[in-house]
């Protein structure tokens, strides 16, 4: 049942003054906020009103431009409304969802800063309470409150489309709305952040995340790096991208060239098929236009229209005066016998059609094409597919493309595919969203359930390492790999420092399993891998360090890759289908090898039926510094089957497996989220101390990325020595664990090269 609450749109300076008068007589700490604007692109987005709630009884709108676009007030009543809400801001506790947007769209329009008093953002209150499912506003609303929390919307929504505006997941022009319709909107959107952070403050108290929430991390992340990071960017060279873009785009070209040449005979009936399909020889329609252009041959022309006509009678007057061109005139009158046309013009005057229709291909077989692919791969060469996909067609992917390797042809066309993905996802990705030579990534503190920031618009996180000469890529694909980075920039007078975590998910392992024997791999500098498979498989003469002659890699370089596979494989769940799979052994030989990995590290077993246990009984996981994994599954499961449901055989006679499969992930998540949890923990709260540091030393420079364990900064160069000593210590320092914690800062112009 919707609650009671009143909307009041501020339109008048008379209700202005009222709201004045209601702000400062209010018994409120709080302020939900919420802006209206016609971008979702911060830097972008022009103001169109603010919506402000004290509590769940009244909201208020302040419209502050019309629907098109033409400001709402005059400027000395702006300067009063700007006047009273730097006044309000600075005396509430302010509460938002997603408030980051709201607070920058503020920043840049009216000059206030909002970010000092940002009490809460209800996203993250949302994200630590339920640690994945919707963060949007409304649809955590609706489950929360009930179906009336999205009732404002439908008015909304019918504006918008009947001012010609879009209404689709990604863009809602609401702007376009009727400023009382808008702002009405808006006022519930305060009204339901206002509600949501009532019920959720308790619950942060009841489930012991205060303190992480509003002391340790969340918040304090979000007000001194989060926000930050989205406010400065990362800055691009965008004449270095311009001139990679028409570097790869050659490539790509040259590459698609040589190809063609290479398989120009395996395809040759397979293009005519296709030429015929699209272009088929025809008296009618344009393939005679087609033949005529590509012969030089006349067409009459329609007098009135000035366009070519095939009227039988202007055709029969054009033979009259080209009698030495009757072949084509005698087809399009479809006159019998005639003369055949000639085969070479037929040729050409598909292919004109054929490029007419598809503008941006070069040439008629398509390497873009799967089915073209398929066609050549699996028809023409003969080889067999390895799988299929839902449809029932081959499956011909860069994974299987892989298993080709050696093939001329197929290097030249992974390359190819390569460069492409490179071109696409991020040099054109890069030159699409920068802004005036900066991009403004969204780093997101929801994006995962182990806390860890996720990137989007664009994701910088999934921007390509810089690979070695051993990656297994050509030289020309690695070349451009290694470019991408290179062109974030520090800018003028600045340096980029960037500093990466030596094994931190693997570190984190050691330190929560409480395995001595773990945490003594990287106590004496030793090699994961090699330590795993030494103590799984009892080896004598050799060495789990690096530097050692008797290094494992060095003698039996097979084993260590068996130590990759396993060493956190087992810890996560993997069973011994999988490890067989992976390592290409049976399932029995898998199962011992399990066994002895467990029994070399016996506590790393306990800490494994641990986290089952947890997760069987209460339902979730917690990370050592509180942060919660919610497993009511697993509990629920557990309470109906017991370990039963464990049992392959048994779920498979019981038609249980796909239970069995989501229980065991279940089990899986209970043993994996306190590891990367905690990798989160201490990445996040270096940040947070970094910030810090660089305040109080006064540091030109910022956090402008968290990729993963790398952290990287821009720094005033004359600063940049200290401010990696900074980044170092509070890395190494700031978070203590029983193992020790490694990282060290680089001093570069570029993010690529400070790698």
């Amino acid at each position: 049942m919707q609650p009671s609450f009143q909307t009041f749109i501020i339109n008048t300076p008379e209700l202005l003054d009222s709201l004045k008068k209601y702000a400062l007589a209010v018994d409120s700490e709080y302020l939900a906020y919420d802006v209206e604007t016609n971008s979702k692109i911060e830097k972008k987005a022009d103001l169109y009103g603010i919506g402000l709630a004290f509590n769940t009884n009244k909201a208020f709108y302040i419209p502050w431009r019309k629907p098109d676009g033409s400001k709402y007030w005059d400027a000395i009543t702006e300067s009063n409304i700007t006047t009273f809400l730097t006044n309000t801001i600075n005396i509430k506790k302010v509460i938002g969802h997603n408030v980051i947007y709201d607070a920058l769209v503020t920043e840049n329009q009216l000059g206030i800063d909002l970010t000092p008093n940002i009490h809460a953002d209800t996203i993250l209150m949302r994200h630590s309470l339920v640690e994945d499912g919707d963060f949007a506003l409304k649809e955590i609303a609706v489950q929360e409150l009930g179906p009336w929390a999205d009732k404002a919307q439908d008015k909304l929504m019918n504006e918008v489309l009947a001012a010609g505006g879009s209404w689709t997941k990604d863009q809602k022009d609401m702007y376009l709305a009727s400023t009382e319709t808008l702002g009405e909107y808006c006022c519930w959107d305060v009204i339901l952040t206002m509600m949501l952070f009532e019920l959720f403050e308790p619950r942060i108290v009841s489930e012991g995340l205060y303190d992480l929430f509003y002391k340790e991390e969340i918040m304090p992340l979000y007000k001194e790096v989060t926000i930050n990071m989205k406010r400065k960017g990362f800055p691009v060279d965008v004449a270095y991208y311009q001139n990679l873009k028409v570097e790869i785009t050659n490539e790509i070209g040259k590459l698609e060239d040589d190809i063609m040449n290479l398989i120009k005979n395996d395809i040759k009936s397979f293009e005519e098929a296709l030429l015929e399909k699209e272009c088929p020889v025809k008296a009618t329609g344009n393939f005679p236009k087609y033949y005529a252009e590509a012969a030089g041959i006349p067409l009459p022309v329609n007098a009135k229209t000035k366009a070519i006509t095939l009227a039988k009678k202007a055709v029969e007057l054009q033979k009259q005066a080209a009698p030495q061109f009757s072949e084509l005139y005698d087809h399009i009158l479809q006159i019998e016998p005639r003369k055949p046309l000639n085969p070479f013009m037929i040729e050409k005057a598909q292919r004109l059609c054929f490029f007419e229709r598809n503008p941006d291909s070069k040439h008629i077989f398509n390497l873009r094409s799967n089915d073209h692919l398929i066609e050549l791969v699996f028809n023409r060469w003969g080889f067999q597919p390895i799988e299929h996909t839902d449809g029932g067609k081959p499956k011909i992917d860069d994974d299987y493309l892989d298993t080709l390797k050696g093939n001329p042809v197929i290097d030249k066309l992974l390359d190819y595919k390569k460069l492409n993905k490179l071109l696409s996802t991020y040099v054109d990705g890069i030159l699409d969203r920068q802004l005036q030579g900066i991009i403004y990534t969204s780093m997101l503190q929801f994006g995962t359930t182990s806390g860890r920031f996720s990137s989007r618009d664009p994701n910088l996180q999934n921007q390509p390492r810089i690979k070695d000469e051993d990656s297994g890529l050509s030289q020309l694909v690695l070349k451009y790999v290694n470019a991408i980075r290179k062109g974030f920039v520090a800018g003028k007078g600045y340096k980029v420092v960037n500093a990466d975590y030596a094994s931190l998910e693997p570190v984190c392992f050691a330190h929560v399993s409480g395995d001595q024997k773990l945490k003594n791999v990287f106590i004496n500098g030793e090699d994961l891998y090699s330590r795993v498979v030494i103590e799984t498989f009892n080896l004598t003469g050799v060495s789990a360090i690096k530097k050692d002659p008797l290094f494992l890699k060095n003698i039996h370089p097979e084993k260590r890759q068996v130590g990759k596979v396993i060493a956190l494989a087992i810890p996560y769940g993997a069973e011994a289908a999988r490890i067989a799979e992976i390592l290409g052994i049976t399932y029995k030989e898998a199962q011992e090898i399990i066994d002895k990995y467990l029994k070399g590290f016996p506590n790393l077993a306990k800490y494994m039926y641990r986290q089952n246990y947890e997760a069987k009984r209460n339902g979730l996981v917690k990370t050592e510094f509180g942060r919660i994994r919610h497993l009511k599954e697993a509990k629920a499961m557990w309470a109906l089957y017991g370990d039963d449901l464990l049992d392959f055989k048994w779920a498979k006679k019981n038609n249980k497996t796909d239970l069995r499969r989501k229980f065991k992930n279940s089990l899986n998540n209970a043993k994996n989220f306190p590891i990367q949890g905690l990798a989160a923990h201490i990445v996040n709260r270096a940040m947070i101390a970094i910030a810090r540091q660089f305040k109080l030393e006064g540091i030109d420079g910022y956090i402008a990325l968290q990729v993963h364990d790398e952290i990287t900064c821009i720094v005033r160069e004359d600063q940049a020595v200290r401010a990696s000593s900074i980044v170092k210590d509070c890395m190494e320092n700031t978070t203590k664990i029983s193992v020790p914690l490694g990282a060290e800062p680089l001093i570069a112009d570029n993010w690529g090269e400070a790698k």
